[in-house]
């Protein structure tokens, strides 16, 4: 098992580092606050899968697994050319 939250693998992978060369590019690019790329880079993901599926407000268990499976899909597709990265 991964030490790494799911998400912040999609990431990393997306930025074509290791999770913990994301996170020492992080830490490089936002003093103080290591976390705001990745965090930037989840809620906006979070909107876009919002605008897509049309869901509004919070987000319950069932729709945290949904949107995990579309994040992973848009990193395979992005992966094969398919679709900008996300």
């Amino acid at each position: 098992m991964s030490k790494w939250n799911k998400r912040h693998l999609i990431y990393a992978h997306t930025h074509l580092l290791t999770p913990e060369d994301m996170l020492e590019a992080d830490r490089w690019r936002y003093p103080g606050g290591k976390m705001c790329g990745y965090l930037n880079w989840i809620n906006e993901s979070i909107r876009q899968w919002k605008a897509e599926t049309g869901h509004v407000g919070p987000l319950a268990p069932a729709d945290h697994m949904r949107f995990d499976v579309w994040l992973q899909a848009r990193l395979d597709n992005w992966l094969q050319g398919q679709e900008a990265r996300p």
